[in-house]
């Protein structure tokens, strides 16, 4: 199983940053959150990614980093 990235639309291309979520729910949420935040999105998505997770999304206060790289669950 893979972990997740978060990407926005911007102009026709899709862009992300270094954030990577152990699950899908997560880098969906950050994407959505982003998307609200910014006006030349035209949409938002997760794709997977084999890279480390970083952060973690919590509903109540959004971005937290993660001290130690984690794993998606299995």
């Amino acid at each position: 199983m893979s972990n997740w990235k978060p990407e926005v639309l911007v102009n026709g291309q899709w862009g992300q940053n270094a954030l990577v979520f152990a699950t899908e729910e997560e880098a969906i949420a950050n994407a959505r959150n982003l998307f609200w935040r910014w006006t030349l999105c035209a949409d938002y998505r997760a794709v997977p990614s084999e890279d480390p997770v970083n952060y973690r999304w919590d509903p109540t206060v959004g971005l937290v980093p993660v001290s130690e790289t984690v794993s998606a669950a299995v």
